[in-house]
């Protein structure tokens, strides 16, 4: 997944209507569980897993107004908020209860939709995938560390109604391995999946036929600064050969405006990582 790709990917209507069902979704299930309380839920604190597990669907918005992310990342917002989805469901419906794997299936699945999410985020503003493996690998440990401390707590304590969680040591050891091995499944299949595109994007760019280069006029307009101009780009972008890796040269006319104008960035490593 290149930052094009999954730009191209938020910006489209079907990762847009995913999202929007995901959280819609995840606020249905706890308005049932908490307002309706069926049987499959008590002694699940939905209470107190309520907030825990609506804040992504809050947070990423807010972080994506406040930043002005461009366009809003639909892909890695509705990975993040899908595995929070998927454990509401499973006990609303029992799946816990009736079918003991839920749990072990879940923690395996809902971190490869986790591990998804940091690499959809970091993918919009980085291409290199020297160490992307690992570092999502580790994310994913470092989430199931303190998701498990915090059902610990919980069913310690019995916050929020928790005491029908019925945690043991080898339910606990259990869930760090299924979780930490789908994180690093999530984490491969990311990676993998953006080198795939990579290829098929260099490959693209070397059948051109205005070889040695396309130039192409990419346009931006400063919406968030009042009375900022605009700025045009020229691009050329050189396909590589054997011999020559791909290259990436600008052509920014300069700005005659004296207000203070956004920088607009081109990163080379972005093509000659294709």
């Amino acid at each position: 997944m290149t930052p094009t790709r999954v730009a191209d990917l938020d910006r489209s209507a079907g990762a847009r209507w995913i999202n929007l069902a995901v959280k819609v979704a995840l606020v249905a299930s706890f308005v049932i569980a908490i307002g309706f309380e069926p049987s499959t839920v008590e002694g699940k604190a939905m209470g107190f897993r309520a907030p825990l597990f609506l804040a992504p669907a809050v947070v990423v918005p807010l972080l994506a107004r406040s930043r002005r992310w461009e366009p809003y990342p639909h892909v890695a917002d509705a990975l993040v908020s899908a595995p929070f989805l998927l454990d509401t469901l499973g006990n609303l419906f029992g799946f816990y209860d009736d079918f003991p794997v839920t749990d072990d299936v879940l923690h395996a699945v809902n971190w490869v939709l986790l591990v998804g999410a940091f690499h959809a985020f970091r993918f919009r503003n980085v291409t290199h995938k020297r160490e992307a493996v690992l570092l999502g690998y580790g994310f994913g440990a470092l989430a199931i560390i303190w998701w498990e401390a915090m059902e610990w707590a919980v069913s310690e304590d019995g916050w929020g109604g928790a005491d029908g969680l019925s945690l043991t040591y080898g339910d606990t050891v259990g869930d760090l391995v299924l979780s930490s091995t789908g994180g690093l499944l999530g984490s491969l299949m990311a990676v993998t999946i953006r080198c795939v595109i990579s290829s098929a994007l260099r490959a693209e760019l070397n059948a051109m036929p205005n070889a040695p280069g396309v130039w192409m006029s990419l346009f931006k307009s400063n919406s968030n600064v009042r009375g900022a101009p605009s700025r045009s780009v020229s691009v050329k972008v050189s396909p590589s050969t054997k011999n020559r890796p791909s290259r990436l040269t600008t052509n920014t006319p300069p700005v005659s405006n004296s207000k203070s104008v956004p920088s607009i960035h081109m990163r080379c490593r972005i093509t000659a990582s294709l």
